[in-house]
């Protein structure tokens, strides 16, 4: 039976939301620097900061749950943690890219390629009221754009430049957990089918060829998990972020009709739509 008493006092659960938060205050946005660190740089210190934090929480939930801890979930609610993992798809938009190069300003619509999607995540529903919680999730994809564009006629005999970049995407999103329980038994008191929804800010670092960008996005899901049993489950998910104005400055196109490279810059929103399936462990 739940103890409101015991819920009440029993607080043990905040350092691993503190852990969470600190996470994503560490890894927020810094002033643009003046060089931007080499791509394959940010990416292996992306992963490295990404999978140490998501270790450590992690580590903190299976330490609470270790044999012979008198730490009991079942005296608090239906609540608790949760750890899971997935993959799927990752659908771009088109959208109006602004390029500009050597007495040149273009406006196109462009649209990146589809690609697969991973990711990981870590949550917390409350036990005082377990519809409500907070998740954290370290998810990756990569997309490939080419693109032509008209050049200024003082360039000489060059009339168009070309780029092709491709981007790796790791997005590291808090969101605020909403969710319902449908098929309750005696082994799930809360409903072995879950239905869910999530909002929340997103620090989206996008690694291009030449430079990495580094955003705040939109992230919102929406979901359905099925309890297996007690404790794992499977889910599918959608899931839709939105960053304004990604820049990438600078970058080097290649010109066409010409010799050499010339240096410019192109700026787009990146809008993304994805499909998720996965499994999930709950600590209850």
């Amino acid at each position: 039976m739940y103890n409101v008493r015991a819920g009440l006092t029993r607080r043990r659960f905040w350092p691993g939301i503190v852990i969470i938060f600190l996470t994503f205050g560490f890894l927020s946005p810094l002033p643009r620097p003046a060089m931007a660190l080499e791509a394959n740089n940010v990416r292996n210190c992306t992963f490295i900061a990404g999978g140490i934090a998501l270790a450590a929480a992690a580590g903190y939930v299976i330490w609470l749950n270790r044999p012979g801890s008198d730490f009991s979930w079942a005296s608090r609610g239906p609540g608790g943690f949760y750890i899971g993992a997935g993959g799927g798809a990752n659908f771009v938009g088109s959208s109006n890219w602004k390029i500009q190069a050597p007495g040149t300003t273009v406006y196109k619509s462009n649209a990146l390629t589809s690609s697969p999607l991973f990711n990981a995540k870590l949550g917390y529903f409350f036990h005082q009221f377990p519809y409500l919680g907070l998740e954290g999730e370290l998810s990756y994809t990569r997309n490939k754009v080419r693109q032509t564009f008209p050049l200024a006629s003082h360039l000489g005999n060059a009339n168009t430049a070309s780029f092709v970049d491709a981007f790796d995407n790791v997005s590291f999103a808090l969101r605020i957990m909403g969710r319902y329980g449908f098929l309750p038994d005696s082994e799930v008191p809360f409903g072995r089918l879950q239905p869910y929804v999530g909002v929340g800010p997103g620090l989206e670092l996008v690694l291009g060829e030449d430079d990495t960008a580094k955003n705040i996005g939109l992230e919102v899901s929406a979901g359905l998990k099925y309890m297996i049993l007690k404790n794992f489950s499977t889910f599918v998910e959608y899931k839709f972020s939105y960053q304004f104005a990604v820049e990438i400055n600078p970058r080097n196109f290649k010109i066409n009709g010409g010799n050499g490279l010339i240096s410019g810059n192109y700026t787009f929103d990146y809008a993304r739509h994805m499909v998720v399936v996965g499994l999930a462990y709950h600590f209850l």
